[in-house]
């Protein structure tokens, strides 16, 4: 993937060498009057400072004409994984006759991101093109690249030009999987094709089968057809109605970035949502994945079925789970707000079949925002569904980085964990199922709640 720009050119200014001579150059001129035999010398020293810097700066004025000319491009992977080493080529070309000696070259990169190389120091050969290539290993979700910046110096430092490459680009880097495992709870119905379906007798839509009746059967579902023709009476059997539909939503809260890169809940839930894709996808289920991004803006997939579906759920997740830039770039919406959008995305996907609707989400760890979540996900339930809330708790995750002193943090960190007790209890008062977990084993709990619905 090649990524091209033009330079933006700001004016060029003096370096704080060039100001010092030019201060020198002013300076000897002031005191010339007052030097005595010494005057024309000053004189003479000042002009020729004030001369050489105006030259140099001329000079300079060529080389930051001949950068706005500059073609730039960033190649990349087509696509990027967590933990990979990839390698990113620049690739600079001067149309022009003028030379460009000892550039300065510097790509902005994620700050997750660990990179090497990514700034050096370039000749630009006349009607030529130069190349310098750098390694990332980049974090999982969406990043933005860009802009590259040169920066160009005369021969004595005296003067300077910033031109900025605009080849800004937002990437999607897919996270790792979890162990998903291999050996998964058997489920009756689940056919090579990929469909999901119970045959275990009980009430439901599709009809099974026509059978004697006895007198523990419901006398409604007498099929009186068949009684008829029979001359004994029968009744109607229909398929247990199990969940085949599975609902994924991803709340992107600001707490989620909490920690250290690398383990923070951010990216541990991304690996996890992409898990599950990985699991249903091979399983058969129809899922949807839904992402509450930062601005509350909900995106969706359509219903996703089998395992040609794997690559476009984990790109989905990958280019629509945005890291804010700085802390007080990316403006997070009210909790009230995202409840209600997630709400109503969900609403719009329900079919006639029950649906399994899991969250996952810290609810920015304050029992208010969770009591919104909460009267959203009451009323989903409220329509036959199976509703959970996976909620990532920040002292688990923090005591795994501490090992041995995990004891004791977690005494230091009683209030923190005193604070889900009190999220939990928001959402069981309203029927809601959650789980309070850390990093471990969490995939394996959720599969097996997917399978026993689906039993």
């Amino acid at each position: 993937m090649a990524i091209t720009g033009g330079a933006l050119l700001k004016a060029p200014k003096l370096t704080t060498r060039g100001g010092i001579l030019a201060v020198l150059g002013v300076i000897l001129l002031i005191v010339s009057p007052f030097a005595g035999e010494r005057g024309l010398e000053a004189v003479a020293s000042g002009v020729v400072l004030l001369i050489l810097l105006m030259g140099l700066s001329m000079y300079s004025a060529v080389k930051h004409a001949t950068i706005m000319r500059l073609r730039v491009r960033r190649i990349l992977p087509e696509a990027i994984r967590e933990g990979r080493e990839y390698r990113v080529r620049v690739v600079i070309e001067n149309p022009t006759p003028v030379p460009l000696e000892l550039v300065e070259v510097s790509d902005n990169l994620p700050p997750t991101w660990r990179s090497q190389g990514e700034t050096t120091v370039l000749t630009v050969p006349p009607h030529g093109s130069v190349w310098y290539e750098y390694t990332v290993i980049p974090t999982p979700g969406k990043h933005a690249i860009g802009p590259l910046t040169m920066v160009y110096r005369d021969p004595l430092g005296v003067s300077e030009a910033r031109a900025t490459i605009p080849l800004q680009v937002e990437v999607g880097v897919q996270p790792r999987l979890l162990d998903v495992p291999r050996r998964l709870v058997g489920v009756a119905g689940h056919s090579p094709a990929g469909s999901v379906r119970s045959r275990r007798r009980g009430l439901g839509l599709l009809f099974m089968e026509v059978r004697e009746y006895h007198p523990e059967d419901d006398y409604r579902f007498i099929d009186w057809k068949s009684t008829a023709r029979r001359g004994m009476p029968m009744v109607k059997v229909f398929e247990h109605e199990a969940v085949s539909n599975v609902i994924v939503a991803l709340d992107i809260t600001r707490t989620l970035f909490h920690g250290r890169v690398g383990r923070t809940k951010f990216e541990y839930t991304l690996r996890l949502a992409s898990s599950l894709v990985e699991y249903m996808a091979r399983r058969g289920y129809t899922y949807k994945l839904i992402i509450i991004p930062p601005n509350g803006q909900t995106v969706s997939t359509p219903w996703l079925r089998g395992r040609m579906s794997t690559g476009r759920g984990k790109k989905f997740i990958a280019e629509n789970s945005p890291w804010p830039r700085n802390p007080g770039e990316t403006v997070f919406a009210f909790s009230e707000r995202r409840a209600a959008a997630l709400e109503r995305e969900i609403l719009k996907s329900l079919g006639r079949s029950r649906t399994f609707i899991l969250l996952i989400s810290d609810f920015f760890e304050d029992a208010y925002s969770a009591e919104k979540y909460a009267e959203a996900l009451s009323r989903l339930k409220a329509l036959g569904n199976d509703v959970y809330a996976i909620t990532p708790l920040t002292a688990v995750f923090e005591a795994q980085e501490l090992g041995e002193a995990a004891g004791y943090y977690r005494l230091l960190a009683y209030n923190e964990i005193k604070k889900y007790d009190i999220i939990k209890s928001a959402l069981t008062r309203r029927g809601i199922r959650m789980v309070v977990t850390g990093p471990r084993d969490l995939l394996a709990l959720i599969i097996g709640k997917i399978e026993v619905l689906s039993a």
